[in-house]
């Protein structure tokens, strides 16, 4: 028996909140392709929908909304009634941020697993008597592990809006430079997953946070780049010759139709980054750090491993790294040394 709501967190709730966390980190990455495709095909409608808002108030007002951001609020309170399941709240917003233009939901089963095991043991009736605190002080303890469980969810999908981005619906939809998708709860935190920074460049980058980032079609010649944080920035259509990055954080970042001569990567962060159909000639990768479990990363995020998928890669050499987590696949290598052609 326990009189008081922190002996009863400390001593039981604790450990069966530790237990779910544990369960539905590894069911995130084992069901990851099922999870993705399921978001993604709700994604792609939402946003088919906006679209077409677009397009007739255009035809009917001469005005488009612009997007500036993409709000997917989860509806936490939704789990506590029976015959609701939990969903998001899927807003889109013009500059002045104060009303939706397009909302509607969709589907967040996945976010809490077996929610439902995990409340009736959290409600033993066993372990607790309403006589000593009210039930509500419990149902205040299983919000903050939805909130928990979300952020595991989210550290997901920013993976997941690469694909996204990729897809027709999305390329047609008209953003504003500084485009964002959030997600978070409603009416309370968001955190980006997605952000659409078009007005900076590598060579200006000096004391400036290059987060979110996205540079297209950019030539670098004969420069070192030191010391920037550019976690999840995206390099498309890039050209590097004879260019060094030094100490950097190149977390999530994603280089995709890239060409690399003679660069040197050196002392650099890469944990989630994702190289995509690139071409690395003489490069060289040396005291960098791929692995997503590492100390020198951010301990506040979920990293998943580095992906190199469908590059041409000769004469290029890893060199004091550490590859764990590494993911390759349909890469063409010639002449390179080091663990990862292994």
């Amino acid at each position: 028996m326990y009189k008081y709501i922190d002996e009863y967190c400390v001593d039981y709730y604790e450990k069966i909140e530790k237990n779910i966390l544990i369960i539905n980190h590894k069911q995130m990455m084992s069901k990851e392709d099922l999870h993705s495709e399921l978001w993604l095909n709700n994604m792609r409608k939402m946003i088919n929908m906006a679209c077409q808002v677009q397009r007739r108030s255009k035809r009917e007002k001469d005005v488009i909304p612009y997007c500036n951001y993409i709000r997917l609020s989860f509806l936490h309170i939704a789990t506590f009634f029976e015959n609701y399941k939990p969903c998001f709240m899927v807003e889109f917003f013009s500059d002045d941020g104060d009303k939706s233009w397009a909302i509607s939901q969709i589907r967040a089963t996945d976010v809490l697993g077996d929610w439902q095991t995990f409340a009736e043991q959290a409600y033993r009736n066993d372990l607790w008597y309403a006589r000593y605190y009210d039930p509500d002080a419990i149902q205040s303890l299983l919000v903050q592990t939805q909130q928990k469980l979300l952020y595991i969810w989210l550290n997901r999908a920013r993976y997941w809006m690469r694909e996204l981005e990729d897809t027709p619906e999305f390329q047609k939809l008209l953003v504003t430079d500084d485009f964002q998708v959030t997600v978070g709860v409603y009416r309370d935190w968001q955190e980006p997953i997605f952000c659409l920074r078009t007005n900076l460049d590598l060579l200006d980058a000096q004391g400036t946070s290059l987060v979110g980032a996205f540079f297209v079609a950019k030539k670098y010649r004969d420069v070192v780049i030191e010391e920037i944080d550019a976690e999840t920035a995206e390099f498309i259509n890039c050209r590097f010759e004879k260019v060094t990055f030094k100490e950097s954080n190149l977390c999530d970042c994603r280089f995709k139709n890239c060409k690399f001569y003679g660069v040197l990567f050196q002392d650099c962060k890469f944990a989630g980054a994702s190289f995509e159909k690139n071409v690395f000639a003489a490069c060289k990768f040396q005291n960098c750090d791929f692995n997503p479990d590492s100390e020198a990363m951010n301990a506040y995020k979920l990293y998943r491993g580095t992906n190199f998928n469908g590059n041409k890669m000769q004469k290029c050499s890893f060199v004091d790294c550490d590859l764990q987590g590494i993911h390759q696949q349909d890469n063409d290598v010639q002449d390179c040394e080091g663990a990862f052609v292994c």
